[in-house]
Order: C-alpha cells, then sequence, then structure tokens
C-alpha cells in the first residue's frame, strides 16, 4: 500500500467511527434520560431504525475501509 492509499484507509476508519458512534449516542442519550426520570419524548420505530442504521453503516465502512482506502489510493503514486 502507498503512502496515500493509507491515508484514506485512516480517513474512512475515522468517518466509520464517527458515524457508528452518532447512531450509537440516540438509544443511549434516551435511555439515561429515562434512568434519570425526565420527561423524555418518545423513541419512536423510526428513530430506532435510523440510529440502527447509521451504526450498522459506521462498522460496514471501518470494516472495509482497508479495501476502499486502495481503490481511492490507487494510481496516485
Amino acid at each position: 500500500m502507498n503512502q496515500y492509499q493509507k491515508l484514506a484507509t485512516l480517513f474512512l476508519r475515522l468517518f466509520g467511527t464517527a458515524i457508528a458512534v452518532v447512531g450509537i449516542m440516540g438509544p443511549i442519550y434516551i435511555g439515561l434520560l429515562v434512568v434519570l426520570g425526565k420527561d423524555t419524548p418518545t423513541y419512536g420505530l423510526d428513530r430506532w431504525a435510523g440510529s440502527i442504521l447509521w451504526a450498522i453503516a459506521g462498522i460496514l465502512l471501518v470494516r472495509f475501509s482497508k479495501n476502499l482506502g486502495r481503490v481511492f489510493g490507487r494510481g496516485l503514486d
């Protein structure tokens, strides 16, 4: 792997981690508010689906970042 492929892999892993964290933070935040006894809006099924999709997309991006990094950095020597 050349330096551009390694850099692309690093950025993709950081971006994928950020996406996964965003997906996981919604349910954790609502769960903490419920535990603390705060009045919270209902966390509807569409929000659960969105959080799960964000988390899965981030995990998949981290998983396939090496392959994508090779594709993005190809030919940049």
